[in-house]
């Protein structure tokens, strides 16, 4: 039974992570009924002459291999920015682009300088000329380029504070775009007069577009007022640098210009298309399952919450769902995918998947025969090695025998060192992608 656990986790990782392969993501976009993109003769057709790239985000390599390797050396040249920590092959191909590893999750010089070459790049672009962006996550830390009167320091003292506050992803984007020149759609003006096509690999729950890599090339509904609403009701008043609260409090009066809405629409503007996702990758995985003798069952793609509180739900709703249907036969594979959160208590080491795993331990010993996996689809779950962890009904025992407490090292936040003394780890390497992180529990009749 062991081997045959193996066998479906590998089955299952290995397709979510073709689901969410930047270049495969690429090609299959361009496919010839997907009119949403524009191909070579369409864009020929339209007086382009020229095709540029400008690719950010820790996909950014294979995202722009993708795009080579389907329009080859009609792409003039541009702009690459990866995660630092990327590890590539200097190629011929690279020769004619500006590649600028830069930092995450902390923008740094870097982020500044990759901003500003990707300013001068387009700053010598005509109407004849046409850029393909290439987002994925990441991008917000890896780009930057603070409006006049904002520091560097004062962007990740924002970070910081509002990160500290709870506040959500949208309310953190809402401030950090009105104090970038990139973000919020700002990219769309230092475009012009060139056309350009958006294509995206999602990190964000639902793939809103002004959110991935705080949209840089998409309209943004949000407001100086927004901004300044959200900075009230964390009472960040009296923490916010003075130079950020005097900008968003100049911008309501209406002495900066807004980030570009809806309202400025042009033809030249191709709508931005979602290429790849959680929701993507979670049908691969159900179709692998099916092929694999499995029933799938597609929990949830908002897996959100405490990652501890995540894992236990999940158990709960494969429970429940096998006490409904009664008359199910087989091996059933519930599967489910987000991005959780950890708060931290302790001073362990792990990351979101390691937690969540480690909170199904002890439930999941009181199921017959059951199996369990969560893992990270860029291979990098928290400050550790570890994609994820494994977990089977027969863990909990084990770890008893081995003076192993699951719910010591909860409440450390120490599963990584858990699930390393256990030797169930789950190692991928860095992935190239990130489309949020996956669970499945396998049920076994």
């Amino acid at each position: 039974m062991v081997m045959k656990n193996e066998l479906w986790k590998d089955k299952l990782i290995q397709a979510v992570l073709n689901a969410a392969d930047p270049k495969k993501a690429i090609l299959t976009a361009f496919q010839p009924l997907n009119h949403k993109i524009p191909g070579i003769d369409q864009l020929r057709e339209l007086g382009y002459q020229r095709l540029h790239l400008i690719s950010i985000g820790k996909a950014a390599i294979p995202m722009a291999e993708g795009l080579l390797k389907k329009f080859g050396e009609k792409i003039t040249g541009g702009v690459i920015v990866p995660k630092a920590s990327y590890e590539m092959e200097i190629e011929t191909w690279q020769q004619r682009f500006t590649i600028l590893p830069s930092a995450h999750p902390v923008p740094n010089e870097r982020s500044i300088a990759a901003g500003k070459a990707i300013f001068s790049y387009l700053s010598n672009l005509t109407p004849n000329d046409f850029v393909f962006y290439l987002i994925s996550g990441g991008g917000s830390s890896l780009v930057t380029v603070p409006e006049p009167g904002i520091s560097l320091n004062d962007m990740q003292a924002v970070n910081q504070l509002l990160l500290d506050s709870g506040a959500t992803i949208d309310e953190i984007n809402g401030i950090r775009k009105h104090l970038d020149q990139i973000k919020g759609g700002k990219l769309i003006q230092k475009t012009y007069p060139a056309g350009f096509s958006t294509l995206i690999l999602s990190d964000v729950l639902g793939d809103p577009l002004d959110v991935i890599a705080s949209g840089p090339t998409v309209f943004d509904p949000s407001t100086y007022q927004d901004a300044w609403d959200t900075i009230e009701r964390y009472t960040l008043q009296q923490r916010m640098p003075k130079s950020v609260i005097r900008f968003i409090q100049q911008g309501m009066a209406g002495l900066h210009r807004e980030t570009p809405k809806q309202a400025l629409q042009n033809q030249r503007i191709w709508p931005a298309q979602i290429i790849g996702g959680n929701r993507n990758s979670l049908i691969a995985a159900s179709e692998a399952a099916a092929l694999s003798g499995l029933k799938p069952v597609i929990l949830s793609d908002h897996l959100i919450g405490e990652a501890r509180v995540a894992g236990e739900w999940m158990v709960n709703q494969a429970k429940a769902y096998l006490n409904v249907s009664t008359k199910v036969l087989g091996d059933i594979c519930f599967l489910a995918g987000g991005e959780t959160t950890v708060t931290i208590q302790g001073n362990g080491k792990g990351g979101r998947n390691l937690e969540l795993a480690l909170a199904v331990v002890k439930p999941l010993s009181e199921m017959k025969c059951a199996y369990f996996c969560s893992f990270a689809t860029d291979g990098e779950d928290g400050p550790t090695d570890a994609a994820g962890a494994w977990v089977d009904q027969d863990t909990y025992e084990t770890a008893k025998k081995l003076g192993l407490n699951p719910e010591v090292y909860l409440a450390r936040n120490d599963s990584y060192t858990f699930f390393e003394k256990l030797s169930q780890l789950i190692r991928t390497g860095s992935t190239g992608t990130n489309v949020n992180d996956v669970c499945f529990l396998i049920v076994r009749d």
